[in-house]
């Protein structure tokens, strides 16, 4: 009788090792995206997000805005790694160098809108010229992106409206970002924008297709997870 509860025991402790914790751990995801002549493809590593602190340190306090926060649901996109063709710039299979860190610094508009997430940050090009800067969050939604703005309510993309920023070989900075349902219910399409600090060398606001896939190690993990919560049922049965 101990040694099958036990083993019942060890079933519900590998099961809530497997769903209970995999959250607080980084997942890798492989992701892919394509283009009106430009694809790239590689690993996302992402962590239940903890939202981060509004650029404006007075926030909630009397007479300053309500501090922001980040989508609940959103996961935090820690990592980039991967390979990226343009062919039009003669660009093939140049490496995904990492990602542009979240920088926030508040919003740029006039009228301050609280669904903005608190990690809302803008890239700037070198050359100071105001049609590259590109806003971005770094955020990832399994479950599909909320509204996160007031002015476009299309949802349910991977990624929100701001998008992930990251770094190519050969000194380009690119945003891809989600659109959401824009073309109707239950679709999603992606925008992505690139440069090289003194031009946009692809420009695609929507269109863009996106794909994600788990890494096959959270996939033995969900397994792991179901095999223990089966033998705690069978054992729990025989007691």
């Amino acid at each position: 009788m101990k040694s099958v509860r036990s083993l019942s025991m060890a079933g519900a402790v590998i099961a809530a090792m497997a769903f209970g914790a995999q959250p607080a751990h980084a997942q890798a995801i492989r992701f892919s995206f394509a283009g009106n002549g430009f694809s790239g493809s590689g690993i996302l590593t992402t962590v239940l997000n903890v939202s981060a602190v509004d650029p404006n340190p007075a926030c909630g306090k009397e007479g300053n805005n309500p501090c922001r926060h980040d989508p609940e649901g959103a996961y935090k996109i820690t990592g980039i790694s991967g390979t990226f063709t343009n062919a039009e710039n003669n660009i093939f299979g140049a490496a995904i160098t990492g990602l542009v860190g979240i920088n926030p610094t508040g919003e740029r508009g006039e009228a301050f809108d609280p669904l903005v997430p608190a990690s809302e940050s803008w890239y700037d090009a070198p050359s100071g010229n105001p049609d590259l800067s590109m806003s971005y969050s770094n955020l990832y939604y399994p479950a599909g992106s909320p509204i996160v703005c007031a002015d476009w309510t299309n949802i349910g993309s991977l990624l929100d409206v701001y998008g992930v920023a990251f770094n190519i070989e050969g000194g380009y900075t690119a945003v891809l970002w989600g659109d959401g349902d824009m073309f109707g219910p239950g679709t999603s399409t992606y925008g992505f924008k690139m440069t090289d600090g003194q031009r946009a060398l692809a420009d695609q606001f929507a269109g863009v297709s996106m794909s994600t896939v788990p890494e096959p190690s959270t996939f033995v993990l969900m397994g792991i997870g179901l095999l223990g919560m089966l033998i705690w049922r069978k054992r729990s049965k025989a007691l």
